[in-house]
């Protein structure tokens, strides 16, 4: 027998190599690659905050500013959150300004007659999902649009409000005496409880969303209604519950609102309709087409704050963070549409150009009838308006011109440099592509 060694065979080597891993087999990766929205939003929420740490630090550096934040913002998050369900399946639903201070109004009369103020939130949260699951009805059966039927249920329900009640707010005082207060406005850590309450709120509908038939439901129905139901799944009934989930987080937001400071208001709900909205769009829920960025539409704000003389204050805040919703669905929805020609088998160098000339003419509409509205109010809003106005006119109108020039340019990289998107096309667009070059 020979001892002698056997020669390398380099194609064994080759076959009995480990598979290159693919690049999403990374969990971080993975993660990044399906919150890509979020991440993003929030990295912009992050350098705009150190700008204005920087610019203002004895304002943006003090805690009571942050905790009056903490205390009314579970209110805006028991709304946005159940707005990602509705138009997740192809709807939306604009009476929820109205639902919340309906829902918020039933609870102020339990507990205006003398009822344990636990039973008035079961009587909101029963009103929230009554008016839920009338809208809902009015869309899905009688096949209104969504968008004129709960417009119109908005403005109704707020008449009668006013009618009923003459305008006239409701004072809660014995609110403040009871263990209500503690569980639901108090303060742990020198956190507002709201904020514990809200974060629950979001882990639950995550879950739902995610991980129950509930949510993936409506994500199939939102994706192709006619392919749902030939699955099986009761599409009307899906639509439905979500309206239903919509006027449940109303009225939570309601409840809250009215626990603040103990007082009802006719007006509950009322500032929280644009806001709301801009908010879903922010993370990543795709409605409709636009563009822009979000780097343009801060410069271009603070642009026009200057050149107007306006001081960077709380509603030129505002007017920003209202800009960067507007601004960043744009973006993801432009990147969509790219995405769009990608799987249609279209080079690069065709879809990114294709997709500037086709939002070009909505996007000038868009934007020249909102910077026209917004002038008479800038003009004669007075100084507590005039920041807002100038932000948002000034941040529309440089992000809209350099959103063109910066999404392919930023797109480009993303393929060829940073290699994080693959563009494949078919052999005889890519034979044609190398022909013109």
């Amino acid at each position: 027998m020979t001892d002698a060694a056997q020669p390398e065979n380099p194609d064994v080597d080759a076959t009995n190599a480990a598979p290159p891993r693919h690049p999403l087999d990374n969990p971080l990766r993975r993660f990044i690659e399906a919150n890509r929205a979020p991440l993003g939003t929030f990295a912009v929420l992050v350098v705009m905050m150190a700008v204005f740490i920087a610019a203002n630090p004895h304002v943006f550096l003090e805690w009571n500013i942050y905790r009056s934040v903490l205390t009314t913002l579970p209110v805006a998050l028991f709304l946005v959150v159940p707005l990602v369900f509705v138009v997740t399946a192809g709807e939306i639903d604009l009476s929820f300004p109205a639902t919340m201070g309906f829902s918020a109004w039933m609870f102020a009369l339990v507990v205006q007659a003398g009822f344990n103020p636990y039973i008035g939130l079961a009587a909101a949260m029963a009103t929230g999902a009554l008016l839920g699951f009338f809208v809902g009805a009015l869309v899905v059966y009688f096949r209104l649009s969504s968008l004129i039927a709960t417009l119109g249920m908005n403005f109704m329900l707020r008449g009668v409000i006013q009618i009923a009640t003459e305008g006239k707010s409701i004072a809660l005082v014995s609110l403040s005496q009871s263990s209500a207060k503690s569980i639901f406005s108090g303060v742990v850590f020198g956190v507002p409880t709201q904020m514990f309450w809200a974060l629950a709120f979001i882990v639950f509908s995550s879950l739902l969303f995610n991980r129950n038939q509930f949510g993936a439901h409506v994500k199939i129905v939102g994706d192709n209604s006619d392919s749902a139901q030939q699955m099986g799944i009761d599409v009307n009934w899906v639509r439905v519950k979500a309206f239903i989930f919509v006027g449940l987080g109303a009225a939570l937001a309601g409840f809250f609102s009215t626990m603040i400071n103990f007082t009802w208001w006719p007006t509950s709900g009322d500032g929280y309709l644009l806001p709301a909205l801009a908010s879903v769009f922010v993370g990543g829920t795709p409605t409709w087409g636009g563009v822009g960025t979000v780097t343009g539409g801060a410069i271009g704000a603070l642009i026009a704050l200057a050149i107007m003389g306006a001081p960077f204050g709380f509603m030129a805040f505002l007017g920003i963070a209202s800009l960067i919703g507007v601004i960043v669905s744009h973006v993801i929805v432009l990147f969509d549409f790219i995405e769009e020609m990608h799987e249609k088998g279209e080079p690069l160098e065709r879809a990114l150009p294709d997709a500037g000339i086709q939002r070009i003419r909505p996007v000038m509409i868009t934007v020249g009838a909102t910077i026209l509205a917004l002038f008479p109010l800038a003009l004669e809003g007075g100084p507590l308006w005039q920041p807002l106005c100038y932000a948002q006119i000034g941040g529309l109108a440089v992000a809209t011109f350099i959103t063109l020039l910066l999404v392919p340019v930023f797109y480009s990289i993303f393929v060829f440099d940073l290699k994080w998107i693959k563009w494949e096309v078919a052999e005889k667009e890519r034979e044609e592509v190398a022909a013109v070059h």
